[in-house]
């Protein structure tokens, strides 16, 4: 990819790429075993999300302009993103606003056929997948993490009601 993770979090928001295929290290073998005791901790940590998870879902699916996936009533979620969709024309001014107002947002998931390396691998550019294209240029990452307060997640949902509503 041509952003680390921390760049694409910390620095006004662009688009990254995947350039070559590589392998994923989020931490060493010493940052795991420093990270063991959260284990005792993944119950409760699921928990939390799963609950700031449903109040996005609660606050956000009446919210004009904008909409999310939705979960089977059997599925099983770690819960580890909350993604909205907007409109694919607005998305990234939407994106920067949000930023601006402090909320820290991404795009975690883009349609694969428009990377550049599967993009010169497959030879399937714009247009050739449009139901994952139209996903991938809409959706939006709000933050999703056990430690957010009640007053943080109250202003995530007001501040998306407030930048992703279309006034005309």
């Amino acid at each position: 990819m041509n952003k680390e993770a921390a760049e694409r979090y910390t620095e006004e928001y662009k688009h990254w790429d995947l350039l070559e295929l590589g392998w994923k290290y989020n931490m060493s073998d010493i940052q795991a075993a420093l990270l063991m005791p959260q284990l005792a901790k993944v119950e409760q940590y699921w928990k939390r999300r799963e609950y700031v998870y449903r109040r996005y879902l609660k606050a956000l699916s009446s919210v004009k302009d904008v909409d999310s996936p939705k979960l089977y009533a059997n599925a099983k979620s770690g819960y580890h993103l909350f993604t909205i969709w907007v409109d694919p024309k607005r998305r990234d001014d939407i994106l920067k606003r949000l930023q601006q107002k402090g909320v820290g947002v991404a795009v975690n998931y883009r349609s694969i056929n428009l990377l550049t390396k599967f993009r010169k691998m497959f030879g399937k550019g714009e247009g050739s997948f449009p139901v994952a294209e139209r996903i991938g240029n809409s959706t939006i990452s709000l933050p999703l993490y056990p430690r957010l307060t009640e007053d943080e997640i109250d202003y995530v949902i007001r501040t998306v009601e407030e930048v992703a509503t279309r006034t005309v």
